[in-house]
């Protein structure tokens, strides 16, 4: 992708996205899990959705752009998980991946509103976080400049 512009963050500094001359290292990370889920007929959030957008990224050739490409999205490893999250709440999640909250699911609020349980939660959570690490890697290493995590 090319950017021919200056991005001005303060007065004293100015950050360059990129100079007319350069070209972003762009990674769009998808798994094919991320559409496969559903919420509940209830909730807002339709990953079905996901899929719909990933297909209309295809179809405008936005992957096949200079620079750019689709990069599988992997599963967070237990050590990432445990990097932000108590372990306790990892097994609840783990647990609620059959779709019936735990015993324990209301004290992580688990199972209700906004975070029904639903199988397969644990495997597309790890999935959505996996990709999340992934991209801060791939711009951490300098390898991308920019990624994408459609969740």
């Amino acid at each position: 992708m090319f950017f021919p512009f200056v991005l001005s963050l303060s007065k004293d500094e100015q950050y360059y996205i990129k100079c007319e001359e350069e070209r972003i290292k762009t990674a769009f990370l998808y798994s094919e899990k991320f559409g496969t889920v559903s919420y509940g007929s209830d909730h807002p959030m339709r990953p079905m959705r996901l899929r719909l957008a990933f297909e209309l990224i295809k179809e405008k050739n936005l992957l096949t752009l200079e620079n750019s490409g689709l990069i599988e999205a992997r599963q967070a490893t237990p050590e990432e998980l445990l990097a932000f999250h108590a372990a306790d709440y990892i097994e609840a999640l783990r647990k609620s991946d059959s779709g019936v909250p735990p015993e324990n699911g209301s004290v992580f609020g688990l199972g209700y509103g906004d975070n029904p349980c639903f199988k397969g939660v644990f495997e597309w959570s790890s999935f959505v976080t996996g990709a999340s690490v992934q991209a801060v890697e791939l711009v951490g290493s300098g390898e991308k400049d920019v990624t994408f995590n459609l969740i």
